[in-house]
């Protein structure tokens, strides 16, 4: 794909460089489009176009998508969707930044891949490969999958430490829909096992036998048959021994050979029984390089092809995309979201205020934009910091305190009602203290007998504070009855604490 090219947009990705190309499909370098300005880089499989029509390629693309999304392992490439538009059918993976083991040949003939490095790539692949014999469906049976093209092609090395298994296409399975014809041979024949080269039934230990060639490759730097005479080759793995691996540089240990040539035996009775227990024997033979250092390696092998996808990602995350689809948002967070789009400066509080003041706007979407607070309360800011559940529970108490005092100030004897309407009285008035903001004691002369006539307005005549919004409406209260000159007011200071008279009870 030319550099200055607008990608292709297939659903809801856009297209962008192809990175690898295979005799059914091509790799891509894509970003998932999303709402409110969300994507991520991926990569995509796409089918070449003249296949999209064939029932027999379609099958076995979509195979793969479904072997490979049962398959949840750190050393397997996720599937993670499927696009088909009548004239597109793609296949989404995670997009793993790193480089194939085939791409490192230079480093491989010199012996330059260090064996701590040589054993974390191989574990990483007997381990993935252990995942997928393990597989089983929805309803818990094994789908006894069989990768079938385990090869230095299909092993990604990633800047993280992790090799990585990818290309499930021609893997075998119990209940695989596309089904290979007898005597068909797939796979690559330097890396088959021998019972595949023949046509025989194929398990989880031509994996192993495919895994132990890439170990004697990678050990001595070269291929283990000659590609020369395709004839010559099958020969050579069905009827000739095979020779021990030879390290350019280093002399292998009798334990790190013997592990390999157990895996290339030719009857499967012979080699390792499952993966598991080949990558248990290659640890104890070379202990495998920790993540960091195989990370470290790879950088440094591969730091040209590391530095072209560099470029790559950052031309696929700067470049202009279609326009989001915000037609389900409010007209505030919608305007909102577009500025986020044009990377213009909106800040939390404006972003906030914006969203509240939208009145269509759900409760649950203001909440997913942080602005609930503001949405509930904003047109009427709380009076005090006091929390609505505290104010909810300090009004219970001055109800419940005046329910307990009228009734023992009813039920008591003459001399206790008394004392018990003064302590009803002092407990109210802290209870008042607590509801109200603290006011500036002032100190106030004693009150003074004053004509009927002058006597100010009570204070039961005094309009109400206004109401939480959580509180029931107020009911209607019967006039209490005129009070004595010498309560008005009903109550006195006494230093600087206000305190009701017990006779006006």
């Amino acid at each position: 794909m030319d550099a200055d090219a607008a990608p292709v947009v297939v659903g809801r990705y856009a297209l962008f460089d192809r990175i690898a190309v295979g005799g059914m499909a091509s790799v891509h370098l894509a970003r998932q489009l999303g709402p409110i300005g969300f994507s991520r880089v991926v990569a995509v499989k796409r089918l070449h176009s003249q296949y999209v029509h064939d029932d027999a390629f379609v099958e076995m693309f979509v195979d793969e998508a479904r072997l490979a999304s049962r398959l949840r392992h750190p050393s397997v490439v996720s599937v993670t969707d499927v696009i088909e538009t009548g004239e597109e059918l793609l296949l989404v993976m995670d997009y793993v930044h790193g480089v194939p083991v085939s791409s490192l040949r230079e480093a491989i003939a010199r012996g330059a891949i260090p064996l701590p490095v040589v054993s974390s790539i191989v574990v990483d692949v007997l381990d993935g490969l252990q995942a997928a014999h393990d597989a089983c469906d929805e309803a818990g049976q094994p789908l006894r999958i069989v990768h079938r093209d385990i090869s230095p092609h299909n092993v990604l090395v990633g800047v993280d430490g992790i090799a990585r298994i990818i290309d499930f296409g021609i893997a075998k399975a119990t209940d695989r829909v596309q089904t290979t014809r007898d005597g068909q041979i797939k796979g690559k024949i330097r890396y088959m096992a021998p019972e595949q080269l023949s046509g025989d039934e194929v398990d989880a230990r031509s994996d192993v036998y495919s895994a132990a060639v890439m170990l004697w490759e990678l050990l001595s730097g070269r291929a283990l048959v000659s590609q020369d005479d395709m004839g010559a080759m099958v020969r050579r793995v069905l009827f000739e021994s095979l020779p021990r691996p030879r390290h350019p540089t280093e002399r292998l240990s009798a334990e790190l050979v013997a592990v390999t040539m157990r895996g290339l035996e030719r009857a499967p009775d012979d080699r390792y029984a499952t993966a598991a227990e080949m990558a248990r024997a290659l640890r104890e033979a070379v202990e495998p390089a920790p993540r960091e250092e195989v990370g470290a390696w790879l950088g440094e092998a591969a730091s040209g092809t590391l530095e072209e996808h560099r470029s790559l990602l950052r031309r696929v995350e700067l470049a202009p995309l279609p326009d989001s689809d915000t037609s389900g948002l409010s007209g505030a967070l919608r305007r909102v979201v577009d500025r986020q789009l044009r990377a213009e400066e909106v800040t939390e509080v404006e972003a906030l205020a914006e969203a509240a003041s939208a009145d269509h706007v759900s409760e649950d979407t203001a909440t997913r934009l942080g602005a609930t607070e503001i949405l509930v309360g904003a047109a009427e800011p709380p009076a005090t910091s006091t929390r609505p559940d505290e104010r909810r529970r300090r009004f219970a108490l001055v109800v419940v305190a005046a329910a307990v005092g009228g009734a023992l100030a009813f039920f008591a004897a003459p001399a206790e009602r008394e004392t018990s309407a003064t302590s009803f009285a002092h407990a109210l008035d802290r209870l008042a203290d607590d509801l109200e903001p603290a006011a500036t004691p002032i100190s106030a002369p004693a009150p003074t007998a004053a004509p009927e006539a002058s006597a100010t307005v009570s204070a039961s005549t005094a309009p109400p504070p206004p109401s939480p919004r959580w509180a029931s409406p107020p009911r209607p209260v019967t006039p209490p009855r005129p009070s004595p000159a010498s309560c008005n007011p009903p109550y006195t200071y006494v230093d600087g604490v206000k305190r009701f008279k017990t006779h006006c009870l």
